[in-house]
């Protein structure tokens, strides 16, 4: 992937996203495709080589994602403070103007220190899901992400959504946007002759969604907290259970994905096929919804997932 330039030939300055002097990138690779998509460039440009740049990426992000444990924990020092996000949905604009301008705004050279010389406050950031789907750059905001996450493992934390799911993002708008966004045909399909870009690169995403984790304890100084897309489930019974998930069997294939299509919520009879428990704690992890009115836990009205 081209690292300094556009197709035109145009060099532009980088936009770091930590300080490079004080947080440098991982794998310096993927600075330029940071800079520019926090400046707005087109995904078109920003990845000029199309599927073929998205296939490099996933790859790179998944190597990360795969030495992470299902469920992170996270230690924020007296001199880091951590950003919890909620849903993105493919608003760039907000995500670039209320969540990552916090940043942003500390590495310019008179932000690096404070009035009284102390080194600045550095941001983490964890991000709890759904980051495309409904929103007009679903693309855009998970391509920043995992650029991000590639380069900075350390300071950019991202979990799973329910939209994080093959079926679901098939629905509501991301399958759409990789096709209008890279579309086009691949040379052997990949093994499938006329397979086009579009369902290449949102395979390639969706392998990816199956590895991030599914929650995370925060440990500061004012507690622990334990953060996740959706909730709870009768079935998540301590922390070590979520640790030991195969997380990354849920939703490759259909004896791991939701029935998102069905309108009766899954039964307890799933407890007793391979794997059907821990499913259950994931399903909660990502579609449980919470209700002020009911004491307890009873399957979500969606059908996935608990109230």
């Amino acid at each position: 992937m081209p690292n300094t330039e556009h197709q035109s030939g145009e060099k532009e300055e980088l936009v770091y996203f930590y300080p490079s002097t004080t947080t440098p990138p991982a794998a310096k690779k993927y600075t330029q495709l940071i800079s520019d998509l926090l400046q707005g460039t087109p995904i078109v440009d920003a990845l000029p080589g199309g599927s073929s740049d998205a296939a490099a990426l996933c790859q790179d992000v998944k190597d990360v994602l795969e030495g992470e444990s299902s469920l992170l924990e996270i230690a924020i020092t007296e001199k880091d403070s951590l950003v919890i996000v909620g849903d993105i949905h493919g608003q760039l604009a907000d995500m670039l103007s209320n969540v990552l301008s916090i940043q942003l705004n500390q590495t310019t050279p008179e932000a690096n220190t404070d009035s009284e010389g102390s080194p600045y406050c550095q941001y983490k950031f964890l991000f709890l899901g759904d980051y495309v789907d409904r929103g007009p750059q679903g693309l855009e905001v998970i391509t920043l992400l995992f650029a991000l996450k590639v380069e900075y493992p350390q300071h950019i934390f991202l979990l799973r959504g329910n939209h994080e799911e093959a079926q679901t993002s098939r629905v509501y708008g991301f399958f759409q946007e990789c096709r209008s966004k890279l579309g086009g045909i691949v040379p052997g399909g990949g093994g499938s002759a006329g397979l086009d870009t579009c369902g290449c690169a949102w395979l390639q995403y969706n392998t990816v969604f199956c590895w991030l984790p599914l929650a995370a304890v925060v440990a500061c100084s004012s507690g622990m907290f334990f953060c996740a897309h959706g909730g709870l489930s009768p079935h998540t019974l301590s922390v070590p259970v979520i640790k030991s998930l195969r997380r990354h069997e849920y939703g490759l294939t259909d004896e791991f994905t939701c029935p998102f299509y069905s309108s009766s919520p899954r039964g307890e009879d799933s407890l007793e096929t391979p794997g059907g428990k821990g499913r259950l704690v994931i399903d909660g992890l990502l579609w449980s919804d919470p209700d002020e009115h009911l004491l307890g836990c009873q399957m979500n009205t969606r059908g996935c997932g608990f109230l």
